[in-house]
């Protein structure tokens, strides 16, 4: 294949072994792009790339995000949202979350979620002070929104009714340790 081109390859759902996808991947490639949701395949993935002796970069979207289940030797994650361990503002939910949890882990999923609830909850209270809601109201109320966020900065929606601001993050895994890509 000429400098620069790509290549796709494809894997089953219920795949578990992917020695001969590996076999096609170019001895000279930089990057394996995993678009995959389950942490173990991408880090099995990432593992027969090594054994084979393949030197690209394993690229995972945000649902690789586990450090406890995807950590290559070197590679790069992307999420929808930051990792609260790496918001200073954050230190406080962190430590809470670690003590209410047992140090159980969680990655980006969580805290936009969060949010998401109090955002719906604080709409649905406030449309319910004169003892009923309607759709209108709940949409005029999510559109209001505008507090702080716990990921740093504050929520609000843009007239798409995207996030305002909202920036997809980059991490860098080095002998799976994870560390935010600073763009």
């Amino acid at each position: 294949m000429p400098q620069g081109s790509r290549r796709r390859c494809t894997v089953e759902a219920d795949q578990k072994d992917y020695s001969t996808t590996v076999t096609r991947v170019p001895a000279n490639a930089k990057a394996a792009i995993l678009p995959w949701q389950q942490p173990p395949d991408a880090m099995t993935f990432a593992n027969q790339l090594k054994l084979q002796g393949k030197r690209a970069y394993v690229f995972g979207t945000d649902g690789t995000y586990a450090p406890e289940q995807f950590h290559p030797t070197q590679g790069y994650v992307s999420a929808f949202a930051n990792d609260l361990h790496f918001v200073k503002a954050a230190k406080p939910i962190v430590a809470a979350y670690n003590k209410f949890s047992h140090n159980k882990a969680f990655g980006t999923f969580g805290p936009p979620s969060y949010m998401a609830a109090w955002i719906l909850a604080t709409a649905v209270k406030n449309g319910c002070k004169d003892g009923k809601l309607t759709r209108a109201e709940m949409v005029r109320n999510v559109r209001r929104t505008n507090v702080p966020s716990i990921l740093g900065g504050r929520t609000k929606f843009n007239k798409a009714g995207d996030v305002s601001g909202a920036k997809f993050k980059v991490f860098h895994v080095v002998n799976g340790k994870y560390s935010p890509v600073n763009f």
